[in-house]
Order: C-alpha cells, then sequence, then structure tokens
C-alpha cells in the first residue's frame, strides 16, 4: 500500500467512528521496530469513546488485515441512538429510584416505571435480534 492509500484507509475509519457519534476519533497506523506485526490504533476521547481508555488496537500480519480489523471493531460499536436510548433509560430508572427513595408518591412513580419498563423490554428484543 502506498501512503496515500493508507491515509485514505485511516480517514475511512475515523468517518466510521464519527458515524457512530465517537468524539475527537483518530486513527494511526503503525510499523514497530520490535514487533512482527503492524497495527492500527483507534483513538477517541475517553469519555465518548467505546474502548477502555479511549484505545484500541488492530493488530494484523499486513496493512490490509489491519484495516479490516479495525473496521470491524468500529462496527461492532453501537449505533449513537442506541446509545442515546440506553442513556435515556438509564435516567427514566435514576428518576424511577429517586421518586422511591424520596417518597414521591405511586401514582407519579408507577407510570415512568412502567414506561421505562416497556422500553428495557424492547430494546432487549431488538438487540437480540440484532445479535442473532
Amino acid at each position: 500500500m502506498t501512503i496515500e492509500q493508507i491515509q485514505a484507509e485511516l480517514a475511512a475509519l475515523v468517518v466510521a467512528m464519527m458515524d457512530k457519534g465517537i468524539k475527537t476519533p483518530n486513527a494511526e497506523f503503525c510499523i514497530s521496530a520490535n514487533e512482527s506485526r503492524m497495527r492500527v490504533l483507534l483513538r477517541a476521547d475517553q469519555s465518548t469513546g467505546p474502548w477502555l481508555y479511549g484505545l484500541e488496537f488492530a493488530y494484523g500480519e499486513n496493512p490490509r488485515n489491519c484495516f479490516d480489523i479495525a473496521a470491524e471493531i468500529i462496527a461492532a460499536v453501537p449505533s449513537k441512538e442506541h446509545l442515546a436510548m440506553k442513556t435515556y433509560l438509564g435516567k427514566l430508572a435514576d428518576a424511577v429510584d429517586y421518586g422511591h427513595e424520596n417518597g414521591i408518591a405511586a401514582e407519579y412513580v408507577d407510570p415512568v416505571r412502567i414506561t421505562q419498563k416497556a422500553m428495557s423490554d424492547n430494546l432487549l428484543t431488538a438487540d437480540a435480534k440484532a445479535v442473532a
């Protein structure tokens, strides 16, 4: 691969990460003197990235292999819509917990709890279908 081809592959990975809602994405192609494999390093803002410390490595035997593995890693990241829904459900659950902990009447808390449960069940069903 030429440098231009490598840069194009890296740019495509960054676009794919942005499409997943990852903030400040970056991709680097690395060859080290002391390793038999090369790698693509995927970086993201730790607060929004899906990976521990905002980093993920795609090791391979050749550049094409590295880029294919990196693309698979990015493809496995949930969509930004999916992440937003999970965050929303978490906030609903927090609201229900807050209501129970602070003695808010059941007539106000129960509708939120019922909605949150129904949405969680639907999301779990959608997740199961996506994996199958």
